[in-house]
């Protein structure tokens, strides 16, 4: 395990790919002394759940290239990437990932509304009237209509203090992000099969990891 470890060991390498190197070599052990177990049921689902993760943050990319574009249109020529296409980000998903968006939000607003005046009553203060809440729904479906013109259109108004230079910042989070999702990714994959848990209790010296 320490020899596979030495040989894995990304020096400059961000944690999810220390982490992912620490796994292969954990793996490599486990496979040694047949360590196997069966695909778990749920397994399909996880990786499914991870995918639309990565693709959640890439979405966000793709709004803040847009929002750039918005903010500077000279920068078409000059940062052609800015205009590239997100893969995997299919319309049909898009479309589907904002109305989860909105409908989360309205859960959010529900749940704050309900919550609030939970806290008037035990104050004994007059409640909010069913109709703010209205209006606060109201504010959601318009926000899901201007999502509706920003897919027909390409085009992404910017938002309120949005600059260039934080819709930069924004994107290599996001890369950092999507990156360290798709390690997790590769890892959860590869593991599918293998009982790390076993080797790592039973066969490996903790010092070693600790060390590591």
């Amino acid at each position: 395990f320490q020899d596979q470890l030495r040989e894995r060991h990304p020096k400059d390498g961000t944690v999810a790919e220390k982490l992912l190197a620490y796994n292969r070599a954990n793996r490599d052990v486990a496979i040694l002394c047949n360590h196997q177990r069966a695909v778990s049921k749920g397994h399909a689902d996880q990786i499914g759940k991870i995918e639309d993760k990565v693709r959640a943050y890439k979405y966000q990319r793709m709004k803040q290239k847009k929002m750039i574009l918005s903010l500077e249109p000279k920068l078409k020529k000059k940062r052609p990437e800015l205009l590239e296409p997100e893969s995997d980000l299919e319309d049909d998903w898009i479309e589907e990932h904002e109305a989860q968006l909105m409908e989360k939000e309205r859960e959010r607003i529900k749940a704050k509304f309900e919550k609030d005046n939970l806290k008037r009553k035990e104050n004994k203060e007059k409640p909010m009237p069913a109709g703010e809440l209205k209006d606060l729904l109201k504010e959601v479906d318009v926000r899901a209509k201007e999502l509706a013109k920003e897919r027909k259109t390409g085009v992404v108004p910017p938002t309120r203090g949005a600059t260039v230079e934080k819709c930069n910042t924004q994107i290599l989070k996001l890369d950092e992000r999507i990156a360290a999702t798709r390690l997790a990714l590769t890892d959860k994959e590869e593991n599918k099969q293998t009982a790390l848990g076993t080797s790592k209790i039973n066969y490996i010296d903790p010092r070693i990891s600790a060390a590591w």
